[in-house]
Formats: C-alpha cells, structure tokens, sequence
C-alpha cells in the first residue's frame, strides 16, 4: 500500500484483512514517504494499526478510530466534534448524563473528588526544619559534614546556605542505580559516605543538608516530560524569606557537572524545567485516600498505588503507557 499516510484507519484494517488465506501465510506493507514527517493524525492512525493487529482488534480499531476522528454533537445542531481530549469512556458518560438530562431523569451524582494541593503550601513548618528517622536522621556523620559546609556563612543568609549544599551534593556525588529504597539503611547518610545516589536519595541529602543548616526544605517528587519520554523523577525545595519557595535539582545538576555543562548546573539550584507534574510534597506520605494494603513504592510515590480486592498492586502486575502531547 504506497502512501499508507493517506488511508484511513477502516481503509487499512480492510486491506491488511484480504492478505493471506487458510494455510496461505501473506504479508501487506504499508510504505511511507522516505523523507518528510508525517501528520499527527496519520501517525496516531498508523500507530493503532500496529498496537491492534491480534483477532478481534476491530471494535479496538474502531474506538481508536472514534477518538481521532471525533463523534460529533449528537444532541446540538453542531454536527462536527473531538473527544480525545476527554476519552471515549467519558464522552459515553457525559453523553448518557445529557440524554437523562433532557428527559427529565434523575442524573446520578458524580464521583466526590479529594484535591490535595499540600505542594502550594507557602508557609514552611517546623517539619520543614525538623529529622525524620532514619531516612532523614542527622547522624554525627552528617552533623560534621553540614559544619563544614556551612563554614563561614551567616545562619541568616539562607540562600548562600543553599547554595552551599547544593554545591557540595552536585559537584561531589554521582548518579548510581540505587535498589529499593525498603533496602536501605539512612538514606542521607549513606549517600554522605558513599557519594552515589538516584535522585530520590540526591534529593533526601539536600534536604538533610539544609535542615541541619537551618534552611526549610521539603521534598517534591512526581513526572517530569521531554519530547522523547514522560518519566519518574524526584528532587527538592527550600525556603528562602522574601523569596519564598524554590527549586533544586541536584539529580540533574550533577548529571551536567559530569558533561562540564556549568551553567546548567547552577540552573537547577531555583529553578525547574517547564516540564515538571509535582504529584507528592512528603517523603514517605500517607495516601489519600488511605490504603491499608501493602504498597508497591511507599517512598516516591510519584504515580500512586492501585489495589484490587485488598491486595496492593506491584510493577509486575501491571503495564504503564505514558503519552507526551504537545498542544500549540
């Protein structure tokens, strides 16, 4: 098929069906222009063909083909739509509410939705300040190390402080692979003495670093996006007065003080990428609502948990599909 860019979803589905009969094994190509980029549409068209090509992978087909296309405005004089943005799932709900709507039936309440923004918090704490055994203990290790960084600079001058851990944590420790973090001993302290760290443990050092320093600092954890992938990812805030709130990543400033990047470096001290889904503002935090089961990362908890039938949900059971769509 030349040009398979040009072909709709049904076109395709019904051209791949004739290849190959009974004991026949066949084979149909579908060809694309050499050079170019393809339109959003045609690729999400082509990337179904691909995802739905078992038996019975037409009523997939078709939903997919119903959300790029869009259904339409049944019940208005608008007979052109998009559904995407919602999903076709909702869409049907929304659908059935309206049609209840207008005949006069009772339309069952919505689910009551909990909207935690902790993270917006602009007033630290004594938490903020506070040692948060054993992840977060201020060992004598970690006493004699924040004495040492801190030589020298006011205690009132909080952000020089910061800065100070910032320094020392991106410019003397290297990102490692760390196992689950259930299997570590105190996490910041570790890192102190073996200088290698993810970046949950890159962040949990920077905080202890600035509490023992007097600053308040707090972790945040959640998604970060580029255009190749959506990720896990960690890293930490702290408290300036008169600025309020700000940013630092030491993950990624030591992975550009490793590339001789200086200047990218001293970016992720106050500031962020654009990209950034803050999901948790706590180490260890409770869920909400709570969940009795054992969970899958009690630490991060950058994506949630699911649970089933009272048995929590590990990354074994189950595939995550994350999609990055840029909007003009």
């Amino acid at each position: 098929v030349d040009r398979a860019d040009h072909f709709g979803i049904a076109e395709l589905y019904q051209l791949r069906g004739r290849v190959g009969r009974s004991s026949w094994k066949g084979y149909a190509y579908f060809l694309l222009p050499e050079e170019g980029s393809l339109d959003a549409e045609a690729r999400e068209r082509l990337d179904a063909l691909r995802k739905h090509a078992g038996l019975g992978a037409g009523f997939n087909l078709a939903l997919r083909d119903l959300e790029i296309r869009g259904a339409g405005n049944l019940l208005g004089s608008a007979q052109s739509g998009h559904i995407a943005a919602v999903g076709f799932q909702l869409y049907c709900q929304l659908l059935q509410r309206t049609i209840a709507r207008l005949k006069g039936d009772k339309v069952p309440d919505l689910v009551d939705v909990t909207l935690n923004l902790d993270f917006l918090d602009f007033s630290p704490g004594a938490a903020d300040l506070a040692e948060e055994e054993p992840h977060l203990a201020f060992t004598p290790y970690l006493r004699r190390l924040a004495s040492r960084v801190f030589d020298g600079i006011p205690e009132k001058d909080a952000l020089a402080r910061a800065r100070a851990a910032y320094d020392w944590v991106t410019r003397n420790v290297d990102y490692r692979f760390q196992p689950a973090y259930l299997l570590l001993d105190s996490i910041a302290d570790g890192c102190a003495h073996s200088l290698r760290a993810d970046c949950g443990v890159f962040a949990l050092t920077f905080i202890a670093l600035c509490r023992l320093g007097g600053v308040p600092a707090r972790w945040q954890s959640g998604l970060y996006v580029t255009p190749e992938r959506v990720g896990n990812h960690d890293w930490a805030m702290f408290y300036v007065e008169g600025l309020g709130w700000l940013w630092a990543d030491c993950s990624f400033g030591s992975a550009a003080r490793r590339e001789g990047d200086e200047a990218r470096r001293r970016f992720y001290f106050g500031n962020l990428g654009p990209w950034r889904m803050p999901a948790n503002s706590a180490f260890f935090s409770p869920l909400m609502p709570a969940d009795e089961a054992l969970r899958n990362d009690p630490f991060d908890s950058q994506l949630g948990e699911m649970c089933v039938d009272g048995r929590g949900l590990t990354s074994y059971d189950f595939e995550v599909e994350r999609t990055a769509r840029f909007l003009a």
